[in-house]
């Protein structure tokens, strides 16, 4: 069964992950997404309110990502 202590910390790693993959097209790191997890809940954001789909929380969560993204080195594409 799952270890109620890491089921949050999952549920918020995978929405970040999966909203920085769709909205940017890029990957993140443990350490950055610690990072925004932080930040989220500094600026009174609720995981809670992300999971029932609050457009709120989920508004504020898609704030930061965009600004993490825009503070992050363009990747490199290979010439096709």
């Amino acid at each position: 069964m799952d270890d109620p202590e890491k089921t949050p910390l999952f549920f918020a790693n995978k929405v970040i992950h999966k909203f920085v993959d769709n909205l940017l097209g890029m990957d993140i790191d443990a350490k950055q997404c610690q990072a925004i997890r932080v930040v989220f809940r500094r600026c009174q954001g609720q995981w809670v309110g992300v999971h029932a789909g609050d457009p709120v929380h989920i508004g504020l969560l898609i704030k930061l990502i965009q600004a993490w993204g825009k503070t992050q080195k363009p990747q490199e594409t290979p010439d096709a």
